[in-house]
């Protein structure tokens, strides 16, 4: 996680910095706080949307990094299905499809149960198909090969790689963050 560690640092780094940049830029113009409190209001609220896609990205990508040196062990999938979830509320609807798959492993011969796929934010699906095609591979009964942590044997994966929706939350985080910086600079 020393990873994550540094990933967290330099994404606050980052946003403070701009903050300063934002700050200094408008002291020194004489502004009264009423003129900078809406810029200052979406500014921290991009701050955050930004930290919260780097941090999480980064987060992804870091554990996914680590998990190729994760040993490799035995397992068996117990459970592959899809689960349909409406949603209902203030006139919206819908349906996601949840690909859920459970397993489970042994760690220098304790057993652990695991339903981790792949480092995602969420594992839900708009669309059945794809749901259903992230499950095909997992038919219960099956023997499957499961990367487990070995300094945390109850965390395992599956498939060692990231979700789209993880890169997406990173670059996107990352380019409120360049904005956030672009901006001040100018400001400053």
């Amino acid at each position: 996680m020393m990873v994550s560690g540094l990933v967290i640092l330099w994404a606050l780094l980052v946003v403070g910095f701009a903050a300063l940049v934002a700050w200094r830029a408008a002291s020194t113009r004489g502004l009264p706080i009423s003129a900078v409190r809406g810029p200052a209001l979406y500014g921290l609220l991009s701050g955050a949307l930004a930290l919260f896609g780097v941090l999480y990205g980064g987060t992804a990508l870091a554990e996914a990094a680590a998990s190729r040196s994760w040993p490799a062990v035995e397992g068996q999938i117990t459970r592959a299905e899809v689960i349909e979830h409406r949603i209902a509320g203030r006139g919206i609807s819908g349906r996601t499809y949840e690909p859920v798959v459970e397993y489970t492993y042994d760690v220098d011969g304790t057993p652990f149960t695991g339903s981790r796929l792949a480092f995602a934010l969420t594992t839900r699906e708009t669309l059945p198909a794809v749901a259903e095609a992230q499950i095909a591979p997992y038919q219960p009964g099956e023997a499957v090969t499961v990367y487990a942590n070995p300094n945390a044997p109850q965390r395992s994966v599956l498939e060692r790689r990231v979700d789209l929706q993880a890169w997406l939350a990173l670059g996107g985080g990352l380019a409120l963050m360049a904005g956030h910086l672009l901006a001040a600079g100018r400001r400053g």
